[in-house]
């Protein structure tokens, strides 16, 4: 990741915190991602999701 700010890499979740746990792979999950800024045109987009079959991020299948 290219952070232009170096603070803007401070995040409230840690490594640990991810990949997130859920208990029913059959419903919907549904993550928020948003941006704070004065800017109006500034957009960010989630383009690739992971999930990951155990707590290791080493495997994983994408989901576009």
């Amino acid at each position: 990741m290219f952070f232009l700010i170096k603070d803007f890499v401070k995040s409230l979740h840690g490594k640990d915190d991810f990949p997130c746990c859920c208990w029913t792979c059959a419903n919907f999950l549904f993550f928020e991602v948003s941006v704070i800024s004065d800017d109006k045109k500034l957009s960010i987009k989630a383009d690739r999701c992971y999930a990951t079959p155990t707590s290791g991020s080493e495997e994983f299948f994408e989901i576009r």
